[in-house]
């Protein structure tokens, strides 16, 4: 038999408010450590990696960014209650009837991943994004745990999709640390490069916490 699952205790401020954070912080590198740096920065934004190949900070960016817009468009499709023609109530399948988020469908190649001033407009965007979440889910807390469907290709090489039961909560918060992991491969990039940035970035918040604790205990 199975167990139940235990109740959910996320609300959307606590799931969003480092992420709001972090965009913050790509703010900061793309419009104030880069520039200080270099005065082609949108030559440092694209510049390959040479420990990394084919990665770039912008490419890194606009990966990211992706990720929450395709979130979003599954979350708004949940507004609809009619996704490919069946409703939310469970009549049909559940592919038919539960919002499909695929976050294989990105964006490539795009200016976003070329130039700084596409790569501010993408964050900024995304914190609309986010801004959109919590005036949606702020008063609703319930909502959160909405059954959503991932869609996603798991071997290089193949079309093969898989599908995985998911809940909104669950993809805020896979999108949020998704991020941070991405950040630390750009704070390399940046290192690699000799582009100064902020001690905490690329950091998760329970990695800040520890140093913090370890700090105090020396103190």
């Amino acid at each position: 038999m199975k167990s139940p699952s235990p109740p959910a205790t996320a609300d959307i401020h606590s799931l969003t408010s480092g992420t709001l954070i972090l965009l913050d912080q790509l703010v900061t590198l793309l419009q104030t450590q880069i520039p200080a740096f270099s005065s082609s920065p949108d030559d440092v934004y694209a510049r390959e990696s040479r420990h990394l190949p084919k990665s770039t900070i912008g490419k890194h960016l606009r990966h990211v960014m992706d990720h929450f817009r395709l979130l979003n468009q599954g979350i708004q499709a949940l507004d609809t209650h009619q996704v490919d023609g069946h409703d939310n109530a469970g009549n049909g399948n559940q592919e038919n009837s539960t919002s499909i988020v695929r976050y294989c469908a990105r964006s490539r190649e795009v200016d976003a991943e070329k130039n700084i001033s596409a790569g501010v407009v993408a964050i900024k965007e995304t914190k609309e994004i986010i801004k959109s979440w919590i005036e949606k889910y702020k008063d609703n807390p319930e909502a959160l745990e909405e059954h959503i469907v991932i869609c996603d290709i798991p071997e290089s090489g193949s079309k093969r999709e898989v599908k995985l039961g998911s809940s909104v909560s669950r993809e805020v918060w896979f999108c949020t640390h998704h991020m941070i992991h991405h950040l630390a491969i750009i704070k390399l990039i940046c290192s690699e490069l000799g582009i100064k940035t902020s001690k905490d970035f690329g950091y998760a918040p329970s990695t800040i916490l520890y140093q913090s604790q370890i700090a105090n205990k020396g103190s």
